[in-house]
């Protein structure tokens, strides 16, 4: 599933993160910053993850990979896990920081997992409609850089679940706006 809104393309994919290609993905990590298992495990990758050392939940940090994989960035993002204080809040700033980042490094193309699901334990239908809803208003931003973002989906639950959250948002963004935004 793809729609373009404004200029900013969004792609539904069932595939892992690592599978696709982008100019840079996104990986869940807790704030003590770790590269997660099928990853590189370079020096030089593995030294600038350790001096980075540390990021809050809700943000985002970037890591450049200098040729030790591809993508050329790799952005960390720190969710909340589920139950924890203000985990709304959190996990909605964690997804806006993330595409502030793609956008102030210059990426074109995105690779997002579903953030805050897994061992973080947000429900996949919560992170679908934070994660959509958030990706829908960073749009309206007055982007130069980033064009196109694959939100990749590794299970069939997942699917469905963004798949459900994609229709009811979109039914609703084109109701309500006659700018041309259309959902495939």
């Amino acid at each position: 599933m793809k729609a373009k809104v404004r200029k900013l393309t969004i792609h539904l994919v069932q595939d892992d993160v690592q599978a696709v290609k982008a100019d840079a993905i996104v990986v869940m990590s807790d704030p003590i910053l770790a590269l997660p298992k099928g990853f590189s495990q370079s020096e030089s990758l593995l030294r600038d993850v350790t001096l980075a050392g540390w990021c809050d939940v809700g943000r985002a940090v970037n890591i450049p990979t200098k040729g030790a994989i591809q993508p050329s960035q790799l952005i960390f993002a720190i969710p909340p896990k589920w139950g924890e204080s203000n985990a709304r809040g959190k996990l909605a700033n964690t997804i806006w920081a993330v595409l502030e980042l793609a956008e102030s490094i210059q990426v074109r193309e995105l690779a997002v997992p579903a953030i805050g699901t897994g061992k973080y334990g947000y429900p996949v239908e919560a992170a679908a409609n934070f994660m959509i809803e958030q990706i829908l208003d960073f749009s309206f931003e007055p982007t130069k850089h980033l064009r196109r973002i694959l939100i990749c989906l590794s299970t069939d639950v997942a699917y469905t679940a963004f798949t459900d959250e994609w229709n009811r948002q979109f039914q609703s963004y084109n109701d309500s706006e006659e700018s041309g935004a259309s959902a495939h």
